[in-house]
């Protein structure tokens, strides 16, 4: 039994995904417990109205929305009845067997999951503590339940969610549009930190995905929007556009750039770890004179390092970056040294003058294996990433319908005026 736990400040955005997908005929609310009579009756606003009435009672806390999803395997063998008793033992255990709540199933996956939607307010005011819930109390209570319900452990899974697969290669009308791209985008942010707008768009190519500002004359550039797409196999945009604003997790350049700052000042601490793989890598390949790049991005695979290329439409190579799978941090070529700026890289490798625009990449299976700023060019010129050498060596357990997985947006801190009073999590 894989649990993900999220808490946020916006219960009414947590029913509202539940219940769209209740109204698409892909989720049904199996179970409540501490509601009014009805409830199954209720839309999302009456609902969030009663969790309101709760919420109320405590209005210095704003972090009071609790979203819970229990996925099991697909071996496990449970009914309507099992799975309620599963969801309500869960939450006895970790302490919020007192709370209201709503239990959905849903339908949308390979695999039988619920999602729990409560509050960490009781109903006496006070603030139910959910500090490293997930590795302390949880993990415990998940444990125990496998054991006693004999269910599949987590760490014996093998697929939780969407197949990693049909994402990074997407068939174009087979997988819903918003659904697959929501699904990379909250993994993404989730498990990837990033200094800039390219160093996203970095990460989200590994994934055939793309954000995109539009020209910068247009009008959604000079509005601040964003927009995401699927990528074709020659790194081109497909498919149906997607605006930030319309998906759950709400991934607008707004709140992207809110997280650049920490990943500046974060990653510098792996920085000189990442390079010295780099590094290594490179001259043992020089020592036995190689010169292929390919060969390169293989290697640097194998200590869960992704090298990302961008080229111009005529070729040329300006954009280089590497993705550190297990620490999550995106870092330029020049970073690491002037041998790993696009030009050395290029003249090194041979690849100046090559027109990558017109080659076709392929798109190998991917392993179920964990692994270890002139960015305005990057933003706007047109360009063609190569995807191919790059597939990712992630658990697919880590990607789950769930509409956010982690810790999404950082935490922003609370300003304390002259007066004494707060601002900030209003």
């Amino acid at each position: 039994m894989v649990v993900r736990i999220n808490t946020g400040k916006s219960i009414a955005g947590i029913l509202q995904y539940n219940e769209l997908k209740r109204e698409e005929g892909k989720a049904t609310l199996m179970m409540t417990s501490g509601m009014l009579p009805g409830a199954e009756q209720l839309n999302r606003f009456q609902l969030a109205r009663q969790f309101k009435s709760i919420t109320d009672l405590n209005s210095r806390t704003h972090t009071n929305a609790v979203h819970i999803s229990l996925n099991f395997s697909p071996q496990d063998q449970l009914d309507k009845q099992k799975m309620k008793v599963l969801a309500e033992e869960y939450l006895d255990g970790i302490g919020f067997g007192n709370q209201p709540y709503l239990v959905y199933a849903h339908w949308d996956a390979g695999h039988p999951h619920v999602h729990i939607v409560t509050t960490n307010i009781d109903r006496k005011g006070n603030r139910i503590e959910t500090h490293n819930l997930g590795r302390t109390t949880s993990e415990k209570v998940r444990k125990m339940l496998e054991v006693k319900h004999v269910l599949i452990p987590a760490e014996k899974q093998d697929y939780i969610g969407p197949d990693l697969k049909s994402l990074i290669k997407p068939a174009y009308g087979e997988l819903p549009t918003k659904a697959g791209l929501a699904s990379v985008i909250n993994h993404v942010l989730a498990n990837y930190s990033f200094a800039s707008f390219s160093e996203f768009n970095a990460v989200l190519g590994l994934f055939q995905v793309t954000a995109y500002r539009g020209e910068k004359d247009s009008l959604r550039y000079k509005n601040r929007g964003l927009i995401f797409h699927f990528l074709d196999i020659q790194g081109r945009r497909k498919g149906v556009p997607i605006k930030a604003s319309s998906l759950y997790s709400k991934p607008t350049l707004n709140r992207l750039e809110k997280r650049y700052g920490r990943a500046i000042a974060r990653k510098k601490a792996k920085q000189a770890d990442v390079s010295a793989h780099v590094h290594q890598v490179f001259e043992n390949l020089k020592a036995r004179g190689s010169g292929s790049i390919d060969q390169f991005k293989k290697e640097l695979l194998k200590d869960g390092i992704a090298l990302c290329l961008v080229f111009n439409e005529s070729g040329r190579l300006y954009g280089v970056r590497f993705v550190d799978h297990r620490s999550g941090y995106v870092f330029k070529g020049s970073e690491f040294g002037k041998k790993f700026a696009a030009n050395q890289l290029a003249e090194h490798f041979g690849l100046a003058g090559e027109s990558k625009a017109a080659s076709k990449v392929s798109f190998p299976s991917p392993a179920v294996n964990k692994p270890r700023i002139k960015d305005q060019a990057m933003d706007s010129s047109p360009s063609v990433i190569e995807l191919g050498a790059n597939v990712l060596e992630i658990n697919v357990g880590d990607i789950s319908d769930s509409p956010i997985q982690g810790s999404v947006y950082p935490k922003g801190k609370r300003k304390r005026k002259r007066d004494g009073s707060n601002e900030g999590n209003r």
